[in-house]
C-alpha cells in the first residue's frame, strides 16, 4: 500500500463513521451492502451520497435506479456484519430474518431492513466513478425515522461503538 493510502487509512481509523446498510432491487434479485461512507449533501432538494466499491455485487443494482439507506442502531452489529460478508448471493443475503422485507416489496424494489433507526429511499440521480469506488448521489423520495431513541451504530478504530455523552457542556 502506498504511503498516501496508508495515511488515509490510519487517519480514517481515528474518525468515527456511521454504519449504514444500502439495499437495492433488480432483475438479479435484491442486493445489500454495509457502507460507512454516507453523507447528506443537500436539503433543497434532499440529496445524499454513498460511496460503493466498483467490484461490489450491489454496485450495478444501485446504479440501475433506486436504493435505500438504512441507519443502523447500536444493537445491529449482526446486521452490519451480515451485509459486509463478501460473496453472498441475493438469496443468502435476503433469506432468513430478511425474507419478509423482500416478500413485502418484491425483488425489484430496495428491501427494508427491520429494526433500523430509520431509512431513506432514493432515486439514483447521478454517479461519479473515481479510483476503486463510485460516488452515487441519491435524490430522497421517501424516508422515515422508526426508532428515534436508539443510538446509532458507529465504526471506530476497527470496532463497533455507540455514541457517548455530550462533551464540553454540549447538548444531545
Amino acid at each position: 500500500m502506498s504511503e498516501p493510502a496508508s495515511a488515509v487509512r490510519a487517519l480514517m481509523r481515528r474518525a468515527p463513521q456511521l454504519v449504514t446498510v444500502v439495499t437495492a432491487g433488480g432483475p438479479e434479485g435484491p442486493r445489500g451492502i454495509t457502507v460507512s461512507s454516507f453523507i447528506p449533501v443537500s436539503l433543497d432538494p434532499p440529496l445524499v451520497l454513498v460511496s460503493i466499491m466498483n467490484s461490489a455485487r450491489a454496485h450495478s443494482a444501485i446504479a440501475a435506479g433506486a436504493f435505500r439507506v438504512h441507519l443502523l442502531a447500536s444493537d445491529q452489529t449482526d446486521v452490519s456484519g451480515h451485509f459486509a460478508m463478501p460473496g453472498l448471493d441475493s438469496e443468502a443475503q435476503f433469506g432468513g430474518q430478511f425474507a419478509e422485507a423482500v416478500e413485502a416489496l418484491g425483488t425489484e424494489e430496495p428491501p427494508r431492513i427491520p429494526g433500523c433507526i430509520g431509512w431513506l429511499e432514493c432515486a439514483t440521480a447521478g454517479s461519479y466513478a473515481e479510483g476503486d469506488h463510485t460516488l452515487f448521489i441519491g435524490r430522497v423520495t421517501e424516508g422515515r425515522v422508526e426508532r428515534p431513541d436508539a443510538a446509532p451504530l458507529l465504526y471506530y478504530d476497527r470496532g463497533y461503538r455507540d455514541v457517548g455523552g455530550a462533551v464540553n457542556g454540549g447538548s444531545g
